[in-house]
């Protein structure tokens, strides 16, 4: 896993993740590829933890607290899905959103400004928006 900063620019790449999965060791207890879902999903709490609204693709949502990484429930043997799942406040808050990416074809970009505002956006591997 890899983050790129550029001024208020964070890319999140998840070529790590995706060859972790593709690589799947059944064998461990806990394969590389949950501690580095876990990895992932500490980075990106920690950017949305004062954030008012979270836009997810142009979706603005208002009182995300919290991004769970799922790369379990989500995988599957033909490609590397993870799911992204966004809550409010609490422990006991239900989902707000969810998105489903394949790792091995899509980075995160997310963008920070001042007014309280984190954007997360999917590109492809080149940075481009779908």
């Amino acid at each position: 896993m890899m983050f790129t900063e550029k001024q208020e620019s964070v890319f999140v790449v998840l070529d790590d993740l995706a060859r972790a999965m593709q690589a799947d060791d059944a064998d461990s207890y806990e394969p590389e590829w949950e501690q580095l879902a876990d990895e992932i999903e500490t980075a990106l709490n920690n950017y949305i933890e004062d954030a008012k609204t979270v836009s997810i693709n142009g979706v603005n949502l208002f009182g995300v607290r919290r991004v769970v990484v799922d790369a379990y429930e989500f995988k599957r043997d033909d490609d590397c899905s993870v799911g992204l799942l966004f809550y409010g406040r609490g422990n006991d808050s239900q989902e707000m959103a969810l998105i489903v990416v394949d790792a091995a074809k899509v980075n995160l970009r997310l963008r920070v400004s001042d007014m309280g505002l984190v954007s997360i956006e999917t590109v492809d591997k080149l940075g481009r928006r779908f």
